[in-house]
């Protein structure tokens, strides 16, 4: 129990290949050498008496990667395996939809961090791009610019089959789904309650909505930002999957100074049903580079601002669970509402942290393509602190 696991961060690469396409890792990856997971120690046992209750789930923890970071049946089963215990399919679309080209994800220089006149934050991408030469996972953070891409419904239903199939006793799949602007005729919240209902159909035991993504709806900004349109359209998904009493979960951004805003979010999400409450996202941020001697967009022209994850983002989540905690303790009509925190962890502790600020779960995203143990490690700690000395 108390010999320390190897380092993956400067040893393996990470799962995900941030030189090859979206489908290109979705059909290579996850670069995980088998040797690895052969070698890895067996995972601390968890007792029943020290199973967690979440959303109608008894699980061996409430650590687990958010959307994002597994693109597929072959990336929720390793993560699975690897003792994350909330496995979260990346989200997907009632349509098939195209990923943006590469580059999609770049290291960013955390100390170029800067407030912009009028609001907002602006970073520099790091000159060398080369991961090896990252000192450690802890100083991991990278831009997240992907445009929500998604596979065709025959492909997706099998799939999540398989991503079902692959989660094990005491560990919960959550499916993300995401709206998307339509010409048939069809509204947004059709097209979310569409998605919710595909995705639980085929296995997902909790759907969560992704509302906090910018080019959901180009032309209102991103719509967790907007606490009626949080009420229709979990009111809308809510009634679509209540015959099968699935838990909805709400992603959302950050709020800015907008404590108020948050409130009045999570009160309308509360009273439209929804179970949980997931934040923050990544922080959207304009993110430029230097080329030949001039600052221009690092992902294009057409890419000026893109979402931003990682070990800068932590104080926002930390203080976004702090917050999140704090109105649901203040609120009466809330006692039933989960907060599931997502954000900046990139070390085992963090976990902790985020449980100790208010967050009922904790959720590692980029750490998990770069520190894949993140979560075994966490477990280790636990069980040692506890003294316990079973496997599993």
């Amino acid at each position: 129990m108390a010999s320390e696991m190897a380092e993956w961060i400067g040893v393996h690469p990470p799962l995900y290949d941030p030189n090859l396409s979206y489908i290109e890792n979705l059909q290579k990856g996850p670069f995980c050498p088998p040797s690895v997971l052969e070698s890895l120690p067996p995972r601390p046992a968890v007792p029943l008496s020290e199973r967690v209750s979440f959303l109608g789930h008894e699980l061996n923890s409430t650590v687990g990667v958010p959307a994002g970071p597994l693109l597929g049946s072959k990336w929720t089963t390793l993560a699975a395996q690897l003792g994350f215990d909330i496995v979260t399919y990346k989200t997907i679309r009632s349509r098939e939809h195209p990923s943006h080209p590469v580059p999609n994800s770049l290291f960013v220089d955390t100390s170029t961090l800067k407030e912009k006149p009028g609001g907002g934050h602006e970073v520099w991408v790091c000159e060398d791009q080369q991961q090896q030469r990252l000192p450690s996972v802890s100083a991991l953070t990278i831009t997240n610019s992907y445009g929500m891409p998604s596979m065709s419904r025959e492909y997706l239903a099998t799939d999540l089959r398989k991503a079902k199939e692959g989660i094990g006793e005491g560990q919960m799949l959550i499916v993300s789904v995401v709206g998307t602007q339509r010409s048939d005729g069809v509204s947004l919240g059709d097209d979310y309650a569409e998605a919710a209902s595909f995705a639980q159909q085929h296995g997902a035991m909790a759907v969560e909505l992704n509302l906090s993504c910018p080019n959901v709806d180009k032309k209102s900004g991103s719509l967790y930002q907007d606490p009626q349109s949080v009420y229709d359209l979990s009111k809308r998904v809510v009634a679509e999957l209540q015959p099968t009493a699935t838990p909805v979960i709400v992603k959302v951004g950050d709020f800015p100074h907008q404590q108020d805003l948050q409130k009045q979010v999570m009160q309308s999400a509360s009273r439209a049903g929804v179970r949980a409450f997931c934040g923050l996202n990544s922080v959207p941020m304009t993110v430029h580079k230097t080329q030949s001697g001039a600052c221009v967009p690092a992902l294009g022209a057409d890419r000026p601002t893109a979402g931003v994850c990682g070990e800068l983002i932590r104080p926002w989540a930390v203080a976004f669970i702090r917050e999140a905690a704090r109105i649901r303790r203040e609120d009466g009509g809330m006692d039933g509402m989960a907060v599931m925190g997502v954000g900046g962890i990139t070390q085992p502790e963090h976990f902790r942290d985020f449980l100790e600020a208010g967050a009922d779960a904790a959720l590692t995203a980029t750490a998990m393509w770069w520190d894949p143990l993140i979560a075994l490690k966490y477990h280790r700690q636990r069980a040692a602190a506890n003294g316990l000395t079973g496997v599993v």
